[in-house]
């Protein structure tokens, strides 16, 4: 009797353990929630001091450059729906997957992760542009894992840009998911992929000059601007309908140099405008950017 009293009471205990291990994980995880709706839902009115004493309680620094990384992940066979098991295998795979994610050498001790809005949220802190750029290829390695653990998973990735502060986030967020949606065969969609980010504009009707990825655009964009001329070269180019030949001669410019400038554009910039539609349209935008800065 007396082992069996003991056994009782370990069980015991170990359940309520368990119950309050889960008590502490759920409470987690709903900071954590508080702290991201506050960060990308627009008005929310939340205080310096709020979002401070919110970032503490689940360690995470406002001070960091971040970039927003959303994971879409479904079943592939549709027996979870139609026996709905859906929200069985939600619960049972979100934890499962956070831990991957947090095992894996892309994931550092400064980022965050969640499952926010049915989908797997990640903050990935990028100290400097150079590591932004890195984030594309480190979320494949991560997609890789996933489906080797659970070859079941349907994955889909949208990736905004580099927020440098807490009030860019949102922007950041917002880009994401429209990559995430955006229709294209790629498992891995990003906004600073010029046929989503012209998307993504086409969609703000050319109205959101706030947009990271425009910005960062054109910053690339005006670091060529007055050594080869390009603000009037590409001003010239899409009023001669992309003509090569007459938009050297209204520039009084030789064919093979208004090449050359072309070729900078590309080399430095990515854009070609003579060969791409969307190419074409984020050039039209970043001169009236420009015009609207100025």
């Amino acid at each position: 009797m007396r082992n069996t009293a003991n056994l009782v009471k370990t069980v015991t205990e170990l359940f309520l353990e368990r119950e309050m291990f889960l008590a502490d994980y759920r409470l987690e995880n709903w900071m954590k929630e508080q702290l991201v709706h506050s960060l990308v839902a627009k008005g929310m009115g939340t205080t310096t001091d709020d979002l401070s004493t919110m970032a503490d309680m689940v360690q995470y620094r406002l001070d960091l450059p971040r970039v927003v990384i959303l994971f879409k992940l479904e079943p592939k066979i549709n027996d979870f729906a139609t026996y709905s098991l859906q929200n069985l295998f939600s619960d049972r795979m979100r934890e499962s997957v956070l831990n991957v994610i947090h095992e894996a050498a892309f994931f550092h001790i400064d980022d965050l992760s969640l499952f926010y809005k049915k989908n797997l949220c990640i903050l990935k802190s990028v100290q400097d542009a150079g590591s932004a750029r890195k984030v594309k290829s480190l979320t494949s390695s991560i997609v890789k894992r996933l489906q080797l653990i659970y070859p079941g998973l349907n994955v889909q990735v949208g990736i905004g840009s580099r927020a440098v502060k807490p009030t860019q986030i949102c922007q950041s967020y917002c880009e994401a998911v429209f990559a995430l949606h955006h229709p294209s065969p790629n498992i891995i969609r990003s906004i600073d992929e010029y046929n989503i980010l012209a998307s993504y504009l086409f969609e703000q009707q050319y109205a959101n000059y706030d947009c990271l990825a425009l910005k960062e655009l054109k910053s690339r964009f005006d670091t060529i601007g007055a050594r080869y001329d390009m603000q009037q070269t590409i001003q010239c180019l899409l009023a001669n309908n992309l003509n090569i030949s007459v938009t050297a001669s209204k520039l009084y410019i030789h064919r093979n140099t208004l090449k050359f400038r072309l070729d900078k554009l590309k080399e430095i910039v990515g854009l070609e405008p003579c060969h791409y539609f969307q190419h074409a349209v984020l050039c039209e935008i970043i001169l009236c950017m420009s015009k609207h800065n100025g």
